[in-house]
C-alpha cells in the first residue's frame, strides 16, 4: 500500500509547487500595474457606462415592443370581442384596460353614460297596458291593493325578460308600500336571481334597483342569504354581465356600510365581497378619471402627432399623469388599448438587464430631462430613455465615488488572497482523495468479507442439505419419522438458501437498476402469518418465545414476494442477533390510512452510533457477542430497499443488550 500512495505524495508537491509559481507570477503583475491603474479604472468606468446605458435604453425598447405584442396576442381578431375580452387574465404589467367604440361608449369597463336604449327593443303589448294601468292605480289613486294585480296581470303577459323584471320590481316597490316585508324581500331576490343583468329603457339595471330596498328592508335578518345574493351581483359588476354607471359607486357604499354592521357572517363571503368592491371602484375610478380623454382619442385628427409602435399609439404623460402610458389601437372597428405606469415598464426593463455583466456598482436613475444633475467628477452617463419619452433620460454613475481608490488597493490583495485560497483548496482537494481512497479501501475489505461470508452462508446449509439427503439415500434414517424429520430439515435448509441467495439477487438487481415490483392487492395478515409459518422451524429450534398480534383483512397493494422477503430478512436477523434472551414480537395494525408491521427482539440490540449505518451494503454490526454470527451483510440492505420501492418506510429503534425493533409503514 505504501507504493502506492508514494505517486499521489509527489502529484501533490508538485501541484503546491505549480500554484506557487502561478501565484507569484500574479502578484509580480498586479504590483506593476497598479501605478496607472487609477487612469484605466477610471477609462473603464465610463466605458461601461456608455455600454450599460445604451443597452437600457435598447431594452426599454424591447419592453415596449414586449408589452404591445404581448397584449395584441391577447385581442388577435379583427373585431374585438368584449365577452371573449372579459375572460382574459390581465397581464401583471397592465394597469387598466379598455375597449371603447367609435362612439365613445365604453365597451370594456362596460359603463353607461345612462343614454336610452333604441325604441322597439322592449315589449309594448299587452303587458304595457297593464303595467300603465297598474302605475296609474299605485301613483295617482294609490289603490295599491289593486296596483299589485293588475302588476300582476301584466307579469302573466310579460314576453321578455325585461318585461318580467319591470313587473316584478313593481311588485316588490308595491309590497314594501303595503309594509309587506317578506314577499318584498321574496320579489326583489327574484330580480336579482334571474334578471340581474337586465336593463330599462334607460339602460338602468334593475339590480341596481332591488339592491338598495333590500338592504333597506332585510335589516341583519338572515345575513347570509343576502351576502349570497350581493356577492353574485357584485360579481356580475366585475365581470361586465351587467352595467356600471353613475350610481355604481353608491350602490357599493351601501353594500360596504351594510357588511360592516352585520352582527355575522361567512369570513369568505365578506372577504369575497370586499375584494369585488375593490375590483369595480377600480375599473369606476379609471373611467371616471381617464373616459373623457380616452374618447378624444376616438378622433384620429388627435392621434396625428403621436409617435406610433406598430399598430399602437404611445401617449406618455396621459392625462397629466407622467407616470402613466397610455397604449391605443385604432385599427379595428373598436378602439382597445391599457394603460401601463412608466415605474412598470422601468422596472420591467431592469429585470431583463445582466447586471452581472460590469464589474463595478452603478446607481441608475430614470429622471426627467430637466432634473438631471451632473455632481460626479465626469464619471457620468447621461443618455435619452426613448423617442416615445423625450422628457426622460437615463443617468448611470457609480454607486460609491470611492470605489475607485478602493479597487485599486483591492486588486493589489486579489492575487495573496487568491493564492491562499489555492492552497486551501489544493488541501482540501487531497484530504478528498485521500478520504475517497480510504472509503474504496473499507469498501473492498467489505466486499472481500461479503465474499467469505456468502461462501459460509452458501455452504452451510448445502452441507446440511447434503448431509440428510445422504443419510436418506443410504438408508441411515431407519424409521418413517426420521425420514420426515431429515425431509424437513433439507426443505427449510433450502429455504434458508432461497432467501440468501434472493437477497444477493435482490442486491444485484437493485444495484443494475433493473428492479420491476408486481404490485398486486394483497392481504398482508395471510402473507405474516405465511411467513411466521416458514420461519416455524429456525424460532422452534432456536427456543424463541413468540408473541402474535395480528390485525385481520388488513390489506395493501404490494408485491407480496418481495414483501415476504423483507420480513423474512428481519425475522432472520431477530433469530440470528439474540443469543440470550429469545422473545420475538410481531405485530400487525393499521391506524387511518397507515399499516404498519413491528418485527421487535430481546437479543443484543445495536449501539447508537451504528444504527444509522445497518441498511448500508456489506454493513454488519460489530461486538463480541456476534463474533462468530455469519451473515451478508446484505438483508437489512434489501430489505430498506424493498420497503422504499413500495413507497413506505422501515424505521429502527434499539438499545443495546435490551433489543431492536424494526418497523415497516405502508400505505393503505
Amino acid at each position: 500500500m505504501k507504493n502506492r500512495e508514494k505517486p499521489v505524495l509527489k502529484l501533490t508537491i508538485v501541484f503546491i509547487l505549480a500554484v506557487f509559481i502561478s501565484a507569484g507570477i500574479l502578484a509580480y503583475l498586479s504590483i506593476s500595474n497598479i501605478s496607472n491603474l487609477k487612469e484605466l479604472t477610471e477609462k473603464k468606468v465610463l466605458e461601461e457606462e456608455g455600454i450599460f446605458a445604451a443597452d437600457l435604453a435598447l431594452n426599454f425598447h424591447k419592453v415596449l415592443e414586449e408589452v404591445s405584442d404581448t397584449f395584441a396576442k391577447l385581442t388577435e381578431t379583427d373585431t374585438v370581442n368584449v365577452n371573449r375580452f372579459t375572460t382574459l387574465q390581465k397581464p401583471v404589467f397592465i394597469n387598466d384596460w379598455f375597449i371603447i367604440d367609435r362612439k365613445g361608449n365604453f365597451l370594456w369597463p362596460p359603463f353607461n353614460e345612462g343614454l336610452p336604449l333604441e325604441s322597439g327593443k322592449y315589449n309594448s303589448g299587452k303587458c304595457r297596458i297593464q303595467y300603465n294601468r297598474a302605475e296609474l292605480l299605485e301613483f295617482k289613486t294609490q289603490k295599491l291593493n289593486n296596483a299589485e294585480k293588475t302588476y300582476r296581470s301584466a307579469l302573466k303577459f310579460a314576453v321578455s325578460k325585461h318585461d318580467s323584471a319591470l313587473c316584478y320590481n313593481a311588485l316588490a316597490r308595491v309590497s314594501v308600500k303595503m309594509e309587506n316585508t317578506d314577499k318584498a324581500i321574496d320579489l326583489y331576490s327574484t330580480v336579482i336571481s334571474k334578471y340581474y343583468s337586465v336593463t330599462d329603457k334607460y339602460n338602468f339595471p334593475f339590480v341596481y334597483y332591488a339592491i338598495p330596498q333590500l338592504i333597506k328592508i332585510s335589516g341583519n335578518n338572515n345575513p347570509e342569504s343576502l351576502l349570497k345574493k350581493l356577492e353574485k351581483c357584485l360579481a356580475g359588476m366585475a365581470s361586465g354581465e351587467i352595467l356600471l354607471n353613475h350610481s355604481t359607486g353608491n350602490i357599493l357604499d351601501q353594500i360596504g356600510k351594510w357588511t360592516e354592521r352585520i352582527p355575522g357572517g361567512s369570513d369568505i363571503s365578506l372577504q369575497s365581497i370586499n375584494e369585488l368592491i375593490q375590483e369595480i371602484r377600480i375599473q369606476l375610478t379609471f373611467v371616471n378619471e381617464y373616459g373623457s380623454q380616452i374618447r378624444k382619442y376616438t378622433i384620429v385628427d388627435e392621434l396625428e402627432s403621436i409617435l406610433k409602435l406598430g399598430d399602437y399609439y404611445i401617449i406618455p404623460g396621459f392625462v397629466q399623469n407622467p407616470e402613466m402610458v397610455l397604449f391605443i389601437n385604432h385599427k379595428h372597428e373598436n378602439l382597445f388599448g391599457f394603460t401601463v405606469p412608466l415605474d412598470s415598464l422601468w422596472e420591467m426593463t431592469l429585470n431583463n438587464i445582466k447586471w452581472g455583466d460590469t464589474e463595478f456598482e452603478y446607481r441608475i436613475e430614470l429622471t426627467e430631462n430637466s432634473n438631471s444633475n451632473s455632481t460626479f467628477n465626469g464619471l457620468e452617463t447621461i443618455t435619452p430613455l426613448s423617442m416615445f419619452f423625450p422628457s426622460y433620460v437615463i443617468q448611470l454613475k457609480l454607486k460609491n465615488e470611492s470605489i475607485i481608490k478602493k479597487y485599486v488597493t483591492r486588486r493589489s490583495w486579489i492575487y495573496g488572497i487568491a493564492l491562499t485560497l489555492l492552497i486551501g483548496g489544493m488541501i482540501m482537494g487531497v484530504n478528498l482523495i485521500l478520504r475517497d481512497v480510504n472509503r474504496e479501501k473499507r469498501m473492498a475489505a467489505r466486499q472481500s468479507e461479503f465474499i467469505a461470508n456468502v461462501t459460509h452462508e452458501l455452504k452451510t446449509p448445502l452441507t446440511s442439505i447434503n448431509m440428510f439427503a445422504e443419510s436418506i439415500y443410504l438408508d441411515k434414517a431407519k424409521s418413517e419419522a426420521s425420514r420426515k424429520k431429515y425431509s424437513n430439515i433439507i426443505i427449510k435448509e433450502s429455504e434458508n438458501l432461497k432467501r440468501k441467495i434472493d437477497n444477493i439477487l435482490e442486491y444485484s438487481v437493485k444495484k443494475n437498476e433493473s428492479s420491476k415490483y408486481k404490485l398486486q392487492d394483497t392481504d398482508l395478515s395471510a402473507l405474516l402469518k405465511l411467513v411466521l409459518n416458514e420461519m416455524e422451524y429456525w424460532l422452534e429450534i432456536n427456543k424463541f418465545n413468540v408473541s402474535i398480534e395480528i390485525e385481520e383483512d388488513i390489506k395493501a397493494f404490494v408485491d407480496p414476494e418481495a414483501i415476504k422477503q423483507a420480513l423474512s430478512n428481519l425475522i432472520g436477523n431477530a433469530i440470528k442477533y439474540s443469543s440470550v434472551n429469545k422473545n420475538l414480537f410481531v405485530r400487525l395494525k393499521k391506524q387511518l390510512d397507515k399499516i404498519s408491521i413491528e418485527i421487535e427482539d430481546t437479543g443484543l440490540g445495536i449501539p447508537k452510533n451504528q444504527i444509522s449505518l445497518i441498511f448500508e451494503k456489506f454493513y454488519r454490526v460489530r461486538s463480541k457477542e456476534n463474533e462468530t454470527t455469519s451473515g451478508t451483510g446484505l438483508g437489512l440492505t434489501v430489505a430498506g430497499d424493498i420497503i422504499k420501492a413500495h413507497n413506505g418506510e422501515l424505521k429502527v429503534t434499539s438499545e443495546l443488550n435490551k433489543g431492536s425493533k424494526f418497523t415497516i409503514v405502508l400505505n393503505s
